[in-house]
């Protein structure tokens, strides 16, 4: 993403040298029709050395594999006719009956006749079952669910444009053993379903995506790793998913190790609505902006999700945002590195971050989050500990160019970091409305409320301690009802985490 300078200082915009970067230039039981209940599971795997690309895609091509085509995609995808063990029956269906299956199964060590009615028939490839459940979805007009089972799968195919296309109205579930009744029964995180763009355990070769997801889709319970997305265009952002004008869920997916020529290591989200549940995003980069995730014009919900030691050359070391509206609530962004916006940058969008910790992030300025020319900026209760930014705001960097503007900071920690915790560069000649208020903020700063303490966390976390001077110290009226771990908040204290 390039980041215009709207008659900015030239000095955030010019290439800078630090830490060896520079400026970038920039449902639960299908049958039961019940979602199944989220849960935190992570997963750790090595970051990919000595990528090669050897295909690509510009973007027009790129958006339009994201576009409800059957056959666009078909062309890309092995011919599932030309393996006598699959029955592809089910995927010319002329009309909907009653007894179409609701689910869809796939097992990559069967070899017996694959029809993916069961365990015992299942596919064992994950694009013709998607397909198989795509055509039921379409001719019966409801999601149909596709169960994977745990193992680790090697999707790389030469002139392949991504591993697996997720096709509208199918929902991909990973984690299962194959004794499962419900997807509720799921141990994800000993049976991991791992989606690899690599065609094996030591291949160079890697696909630009991992996955792609289409409208109404739902990706739930794997692992995507290995994406290296080198190419142009989209082909040059999200090594592990394309998301692109669609409105989809991710949750309990965890993104490990993918990298980007452009921006986005991890997830390009484009023109689309996003939730994000139970997520992690864990060692991506980039060489431009956006080390885990890249979104432009779009609307993210981000719930109980983690984003460790992502990096970017530019700027948001995990997110970088434009023209986007972004929540998030109850997450965790540590370790993230960047030269503007160590955790989080955006231009031109609106911010909340609600119950969230932020901390041990860097950048050259904006330690944590940078923000440029944002329209709404909501901080409740967050905490923010030991970021670092060269330049200034180790915390929150606002630069306000836009004429109007609404700043509300209410409730929250600002602990730790250096050179200073908040700074502000106004630059409109309009009213912007800002409130700092009822927060611990070390160095102090002016507001109803606001105190110049240290919070005095516990020795082996950012929790606060009995003598903490924000302990029961919040405007209780402003406060959520409950704390980061969703313990409930009474007389509320200040920070993400309630004693």
């Amino acid at each position: 993403m390039a980041l215009h300078t709207y008659g900015l200082p030239e000095r955030w915009f010019c290439a800078l040298i630090f830490i060896g970067f520079g400026c970038s230039t920039v449902v639960g039981p299908e049958n039961a029709e019940e979602e199944p209940t989220p849960s935190v599971d992570t997963y750790s795997m090595d970051m990919p050395t000595g990528v090669q690309q050897t295909t690509s895609i510009d973007e027009s091509d790129a958006a339009t594999r994201t576009a409800d085509s059957q056959s666009d995609a078909d062309k890309d995808k092995p011919d599932a006719s030309a393996d006598p063990n699959i029955d592809n029956e089910i995927s010319i269906l002329d009309s909907c009956s009653s007894d179409l299956p609701n689910v869809i199964y796939v097992d990559a060590h069967n070899i017996q006749s694959q029809d993916g009615l069961s365990w015992q028939t299942a596919y064992s490839k994950i694009q013709p079952a998607i397909d198989t459940a795509n055509a039921i979805a379409a001719k019966c007009g409801r999601h149909v669910a596709v169960w994977v089972k745990a193992g680790h799968y090697y999707l790389y195919e030469a002139d392949a444009p991504y591993g697996v296309l997720v096709r509208e109205k199918v929902h991909l579930y990973g984690g299962f053993t194959g004794n499962e009744s419900t997807a509720n029964d799921r141990e994800i995180k000993t049976s991991p379903t791992i989606l690899d763009a690599r065609a094996n355990e030591t291949a160079d070769l890697r696909l630009p995506h991992v996955a792609v997801l289409e409208d109404a889709s739902v990706l739930d319970g794997v692992v995507l790793t290995g994406g290296y997305a080198g190419g142009t265009g989209l082909a040059g952002m999200g090594g592990a998913l394309m998301i692109s004008n669609a409105s989809v869920q991710l949750r309990n997916v965890n993104f490990i190790g993918n990298v980007s020529a452009l921006s986005g290591g991890a997830v390009v989200i484009k023109d689309s609505d996003v939730s994000i549940e139970n997520c992690h995003f864990e060692s991506n980069f980039t060489d431009g902006d956006g080390g885990a995730v890249h979104a432009e014009n779009a609307t993210i919900a981000c719930t109980q999700s983690t984003f460790l030691d992502n990096r970017a050359a530019g700027y948001g070391g995990a997110v970088v945002a434009q023209n986007t509206t972004m929540t998030f609530e109850k997450n965790i962004f540590t370790g993230n590195n960047a030269t503007g916006g160590g955790a989080v940058s955006a231009g031109e969008s609106t911010f909340t971050a609600t119950n969230s910790l932020f901390a041990d992030n860097t950048g050259f300025f904006g330690g944590a989050v940078y923000l440029l020319n944002y329209q709404i900026l909501s901080v409740l209760n967050c905490t923010f500990a030991d970021n670092y930014a060269q330049d200034s705001g180790a915390s929150l960097l606002l630069e306000i160019g836009n004429e109007t503007v609404s700043s509300a900071i209410v409730n929250s920690i600002f602990a730790g970091g250096y050179p200073n915790e908040l700074a502000l560069n106004d630059y409109a000649d309009g009213d912007s409305e800002i409130s700092i208020l009822w927060n611990a903020i070390e160095g102090g700063y002016a507001g109803e409320g606001n105190i110049d303490a240290a919070p005095i966390f516990e020795a082996d976390s950012y929790m606060l301690t009995e003598g903490s001077p924000c302990v029961n110290a919040a405007l209780d009226e402003m406060a959520p009802h409950d704390d980061i771990n969703g313990k409930p908040r009474t007389s509320a204290d200040m920070g993400a985490y309630e004693l």
